[in-house]
Formats: structure tokens, sequence, C-alpha cells
């Protein structure tokens, strides 16, 4: 996630500010002044500043261009907001400049520009000017945030089709998708669930190959994209990843066996509770959020019918183990939802 940070002294625009931009999946913290500013960076990674130009407290002891370059191995994106039509104490043409009042999209439409600008000319070369080198998943997605075109999908809409060729793999900034197959009676049939950063989509590791199922959007998401013949490379050339993919597939692989067992042996109850914690536990951010799912597809997950399902959580319920509203699902007691038989 990027971090962006504000200087402002004006408490109401800071906060709407704040609002608006972590609803946009970006990491917003404050800084009241430049001398706060300067000690927050310190210690902090900062992608993108928001200077309030027109603010009469924040005088500045220095220019700004440069400011940050100590976080940086050259300085950060900054936009310089304005309320009298000048850019007020500076004289620089190296930052973009918006009017108070804060037209808010073209505002996201700067951030997104600039970051994309600054990572395209500087991410693929290390400070001592050798390439840069991806040896970790953190890497890889890092890599693919700051190279790749953020896209915007709504809900139920098509990411991929099975058995169409393979050529992307992809990484959810955020939003929530769903892997599927359809069985032979045309039954939908869940693979998997992906949440914020979640990487997904990746079936071959030599050859191109077909995607054997379909990935959808559960709610409006944003994704990002990346050529299935560059992430290829990247693990012919770097073994340390390549075998950090192995141990995430292996993971998988047991955990999928797991679920056989499961889905072979538990009791209705056991499989709908074993379902509601996965969400509750691994895909929400907060176990104390509600779950937003169609019942069908909390049945599809758990691998039992939507009638089942229902007569299930109407059991948990009348146990105060979950709370019910609408189609929102609310766990109230993890612990005695594990002891759940």
């Amino acid at each position: 996630m990027k971090s962006i940070l504000i200087i402002n002294n004006d408490n109401l625009l800071s906060k709407s500010l704040k609002t608006f931009l972590e609803a946009n999946n970006y990491n917003v913290s404050i800084a009241p002044n430049l001398h706060e500013a300067d000690k927050f960076i310190l210690q902090n990674k900062v992608d993108v500043f928001i200077y309030n130009n027109s603010d009469p407290k924040l005088e500045m002891k220095k220019p700004l261009d440069g400011f940050g370059r100590n976080n940086f191995n050259n300085s950060p994106p900054m936009i310089l907001l304005s309320s009298d039509g000048n850019l007020k104490r500076e004289k620089s043409k190296t930052f973009d400049h918006l009017e108070i009042p804060l037209n808010y999209h073209l505002l996201l439409k700067k951030i997104e520009q600039g970051i994309n600008n600054r990572i395209k000319q500087n991410f693929s070369r290390s400070e001592d000017g050798q390439a840069f080198k991806i040896t970790s998943m953190s890497d890889l997605k890092d890599h693919i945030l700051n190279t790749q075109e953020r896209q915007a999908i709504c809900k139920d809409e098509l990411i991929y089709k099975q058995h169409k060729n393979a050529s992307y793999i992809y990484l959810i900034a955020q939003g929530l998708i769903k892997t599927l197959r359809m069985d032979e009676y045309g039954k939908e049939l869940i693979t998997g669930i992906y949440k914020d950063e979640d990487l997904f989509g990746f079936y071959s590791f030599k050859n191109i190959s077909i995607y054997p199922e379909t990935a959808t959007a559960i709610k409006d998401s944003y994704i990002y994209k990346f050529p299935i013949k560059d992430f290829q490379e990247i693990l012919h050339k770097n073994n340390d990843i390549a075998l950090e993919f192995a141990q995430a597939l292996s993971d998988h692989v047991s955990s999928l066996k797991s679920n056989m067992l499961d889905l072979a042996y538990s009791s209705v109850l056991k499989k709908t509770t074993k379902t509601l914690l996965h969400f509750a536990e691994n895909i929400l951010k907060d176990p104390s959020e509600s779950i937003n799912l169609s019942r069908s597809d909390l049945a599809s997950v758990a691998g039992i019918s939507t009638e089942s399902l229902i007569r299930s959580l109407a059991v948990l319920k009348k146990d105060n183990l979950i709370e019910i509203k609408g189609r929102n699902i609310k766990v109230i007691d993890l612990k005695k939802l594990h002891y759940i038989k």
C-alpha cells in the first residue's frame, strides 16, 4: 500500500483528505508543519507528499526541491495545494499544483500519475546503478504495483475465463476476487478467494498454458495484471523467489488436501463454521467486520448446498455465535466456533 504524507495545519482539510485517500487504498499520515514532516520521513517511507502551499503557518525555511531525499534515492512526487492561484513562496515548476477547493478525483489522478512516473524512471535501477533484483514475493508485488497500470473491475466482472490462454498473473490492490469452475451440471464451484495484496492466476512456470478456471470480482475491485512471460523470466533469474513460490505452492497443496478431507468427513455444520472462520481470520482485515457474500457463494466455498448452509447459519445464530443482518454475517465468538464439530 502506497504511503502519502499530508503537510497541512488545517485540521478540517487534512481529515477530509485522509478519509478520501484511505478509501482509495492509500496509507495516509499528517504532519502539521515541515519540522514534523522532516522527523516523520526519517523513519517512514513516503511515496507522495501533499503540501498546503497556501497555509500561512507553513513558512518554508528551505526550498521544497529535494524534500524527502533522505528517504529515497530521489525525491518523491509532491502536490502543492493553493487557494490563490499562484505558487506562493515557491517558484519551482517541479511540482503538480491544484486549487482549493479541491477536485478530489483530479487529485487522485495526479497522485497515481506521480507514483507511476517516478517508479518507471527509477524502480528498475538500484542506488549503485545496477539492475534491480527481485528476490522475494514482496519485491515482485512492489514491482507489479510500480510498473503496471491499475485497473478497476466491477462486481461480477470477468477477469479471465477457463480454457483461455493464460497470458497474465494478477495482483489485487483492493477488493475481493473468486476463482471457480463449472461442474458437468452447470453448478459453480468456487476454488479460491483472494483479497487485498494477494497474487493469483499463476498456473504455469515454464510454458504458456491455459487458465484451468475462471476468475471474477466478488465486489468492485482494483487489480494489476503482469505478463506471464515477464513473471517466468523473473523466476528463471532469481532462485530465491522461485523457492519462495515453490514453498507457497506446497503450502497450498497441503491446504487443499486438508479441505478435501473436510469435504469428505466433516458435518455440514462444521463445513459452515470452517468457512466463516476462514473469512473472519484470513479474508477480512478485522475479524469483527461482517462477511458480505451471497449465500450461494458461501455454500460453494463450503462445498454444501445453499439450503444446508442456511440451516447451519440458523443454528449458529440461535446459539449466539454469529449475527445476521440481511446478507451480512458477523462472527461474535471466534473461539467457540473453533470447537464446533
